[in-house]
């Protein structure tokens, strides 16, 4: 389940109004797309740089599961 810090997100972009209190599932969704594809593109250029564990913290912060 995504946690908090995405609804903060959706309301500093607009998307949610200051009172709102959880996130559709299609914004969840489409915020887990983003979060995975960055993930993604860390673990291709590992090669230069290590993004393995910066990619599972990445996630744990975000609360997206593998």
């Amino acid at each position: 389940m995504m946690n908090e810090l995405l609804l903060k997100f959706a309301k500093q972009a607009g998307l949610k109004g200051q009172d709102e209190t959880w996130i559709s599932q299609g914004e969840a969704e489409f915020a887990k797309l983003i979060i995975q594809e960055c993930c993604k593109m860390m673990i291709d250029l590992e090669i230069r740089y290590p993004a393995n564990l910066t990619v599972r913290e990445i996630k744990r912060h975000f609360g997206v599961d593998q």
